[in-house]
């Protein structure tokens, strides 16, 4: 299986306007950034700029090249193995990593050195709103990236993960909503918990489907 080539465009487009954004904002950036205050109790942490306009480029860049390695591993891997652990990730599992992790880590960058150089933008409501739009996305792909394996456990596996995207679809909603009126933090926050509680749940009827 070859990578899928929109989700790798879309990948290598969001990674040109990660590296475009900061070499945008390099000179509004100061040479130290301080990502956490201190405090009477603990010192401040401060950053070299090349760091936190690099962060999450590199992020990304390893995030394709861990993908990229799985294929080859599953590609080499005998085929016993691959059946056992699913070793490859689907092309279609993949297509939705690749379409939907870059722009969530584009905009994540963007608002982080917008703000970091000055700029007044509400970064928290467009973080917490974007990461619902990148679960309102995992939501709608979810049935259709679950593979069709062999055998009753992972038949209703399969079955339980309509009504989960459903759910997790209706979650992002709300916390790409709620991220504007509520403090965001919190939104963010209960969003991720609360799709954890969905697939528990999934995990727990498909238990109970098979007894």
């Amino acid at each position: 299986m070859n990578f899928p080539r929109t989700g790798a465009v879309i990948a290598t487009l969001s990674l040109a306007a990660m590296l475009a954004v900061s070499w945008a904002l390099w000179d509004a950036l100061p040479e130290l950034i301080t990502t956490r205050e201190a405090t009477p109790d603990r010192a401040g942490v401060r950053v070299p700029r090349l760091l936190a306009a690099g962060a999450l480029p590199a992020a990304l860049v390893l995030v394709v090249a861990a993908l990229g390695a799985g294929v080859v591993v599953g590609r080499r891997a005998p085929a016993v193995l691959n059946t056992l652990f699913t070793l490859t990730p689907s092309r279609a599992a993949l297509s939705v990593v690749l379409g939907t992790l870059p722009p969530f880590l584009l905009v994540l960058h963007t608002g982080l050195l917008v703000w970091t150089a000055g700029y007044a933008i509400p970064v928290e409501q467009i973080m917490a709103a974007s990461l619902g739009l990148l679960l309102v996305a995992l939501g709608r792909a979810l049935p259709r990236v679950t593979p069709d394996l062999p055998g009753a456990p992972a038949r209703e596996w399969k079955r339980a993960q309509r009504p989960g995207g459903l759910a997790t679809t209706l979650v992002g909603v709300a916390c790409a909503a709620a991220a504007w009126v509520l403090p965001p933090l919190p939104v963010a926050v209960a969003a991720v918990l609360l799709v954890a509680v969905v697939h528990l749940v999934m995990g727990l009827v498909t238990v109970a489907r098979l007894r």
